[in-house]
This record gives C-alpha cells, structure tokens and sequence, in this order.
C-alpha cells in the first residue's frame, strides 16, 4: 500500500504542478493578447493620423496648385494686355 500511496501522491502533486503551470500560461496569454490587442489600437490610431495629415498636405497642394494657376492666368492677362498697348501705340 505504501508504494501505491507514494505514487498517488507524486501524481498529486504533479496534478497540483500542471495546474499551477497552466494557470500560469493562461495568465501570460491574456496578458499577451491584452498587449497585442492595445498595440493593434496604437497602430490603428497612428495610420489614421498619418491619413488625417495626407490628406491635410492634399489640400494644401491643391489650394497651391490653383493658386499658381490664378498667377499664371493673371500673367497670361498681363502680357496680352502689354502686347495690345504695345501694338496700339506702333
């Protein structure tokens, strides 16, 4: 009986080591998915920043864009201008 007793109790106790291990790498993996899942939302966050500001300098292109060609239309109008009082005053 003693030897049966002495192998229930290895087997105890090797129950009791495994359910601690386990408990332990439950508690790590939601740790770690707790960790994965605020890195995703932090990654998330920055790639709409990142948008938000493209299409921020977007606009400001092409707000630069039409006003380069508001100048070039005025400089168009001010050289057909000169061009008529040049050829007016020949």
């Amino acid at each position: 009986m003693n030897a049966n007793q002495a192998e229930l109790q290895e087997l105890e106790a090797t129950e009791q080591h495994l359910k601690r291990q386990q408990a332990s790498l439950t508690d790590r993996l939601s740790r770690l998915e707790n960790q994965s899942a605020l890195k995703r939302e932090a990654a998330v966050s920055a790639v709409e920043e990142q948008l938000k500001e493209k299409e921020a300098i977007e606009a400001e292109n092409a707000a630069a864009r039409a006003k380069i060609a508001e100048n070039e239309a005025m400089v168009c109008i001010a050289v057909s201008v000169e061009n008529e009082s040049v050829l007016s005053h020949s």
